[in-house]
């Protein structure tokens, strides 16, 4: 599969939207809200008491079960809660403007999950009995302070956001093959090691979300093979192994990514899509 990969401001504090050969995305991210790290509920106080309201809101009955079981990790209750209400505006403001459907409250969409096989853990649209979800795909991501949300229409969307921290020396070569860290480092080569390190986690992670698989199939199942370099920007194939494949759009399957890397963090938004649908650019 043949992915374009170039740099786009993401963190702009407005929704960021995109538009590739008749497919389109939308895309925010937010400061988490999180709990500090081991608390309790007790401890939470007032904002505990106000994220058990606003679940009741804005979860659909699947979701509040799952917000439930979490109830001995706050700070994954919080995450789980506010990147649904990001996503839930997110799909609404979309689907409003661009299918002028009225959807009434964010609990009447439901952000499921695959349940079984190597997606299991993808998420997936359903607004209420009609169809307005057709034809959307969704992806969610957090990282250090951030939370972040995309909608693609048309095409499969996946992002990812990683804190940039120190990267033990062993990282990169348990999820980059020598010929990957070779291009990768000249195309960021604007970065400093730990960057580009996490921003080529950050691409692998966006593809495997937007597959649905991410890296269930270990790391060797995505790898990057280059064909044309830029500074900061670079055409490749994508190889998909362990029967991954079978999860490209089809037929012709193509995809863009887009990254930013700024203010201590990195994101990435991956489109994967059919070429022959609406814009095949023979």
């Amino acid at each position: 599969m043949e992915i374009t990969i170039c740099s786009k401001p993401l963190f702009t504090g407005e929704t960021v939207r995109f538009a590739e050969e008749g497919r389109n995305a939308a895309l925010r991210w937010t400061m988490a809200p999180y709990a500090p790290a081991g608390a309790a509920a007790a401890e939470l106080g007032g904002s505990f008491l106000e994220d058990l309201l606003l679940a009741e809101r804005i979860l659909a009955p699947t979701e509040i079960a799952r917000y439930r079981s979490l109830f001995r990790n706050p700070r994954r209750q919080r995450e789980l809660l506010h990147t649904r209400l990001l996503a839930k505006r997110l799909i609404r403001d979309y689907v409003e403007e661009r299918r002028g459907w009225h959807v009434g409250h964010e609990r009447d969409i439901a952000l499921l999950q695959v349940e079984r096989g190597d997606r299991q853990g993808m998420p997936y649209i359903s607004i209420g009995k009609d169809r307005a979800s057709q034809g959307l795909s969704v992806s969610l991501a957090h990282g250090g302070r951030m939370l972040g949300a995309a909608v693609g229409e048309r095409c499969l969307v996946g992002i990812d956001i990683e804190q940039i921290r120190p990267v033990e020396e062993g990282l990169p070569g348990l999820f980059l093959v020598p010929e990957e860290r070779q291009w990768m480092s000249e195309v960021f080569r604007r970065y400093a090691a730990d960057e580009w390190c996490l921003l080529m986690w950050s691409l692998k992670e966006a593809a495997g979300k937007a597959l649905g698989t991410g890296f269930s199939r270990g790391f060797s199942s995505l790898r990057f093979h280059a064909l044309e370099n830029g500074e900061g920007a670079c055409r490749v194939r994508l190889e998909l192994n362990g029967g991954l494949e079978r999860y490209a759009p089809r037929p012709r399957p193509r995809g863009v990514m887009y990254y930013d890397v700024r203010d201590g963090v990195c994101g990435v938004v991956c489109l994967l899509f059919s070429a022959q649908q609406g814009g095949s650019r023979d």
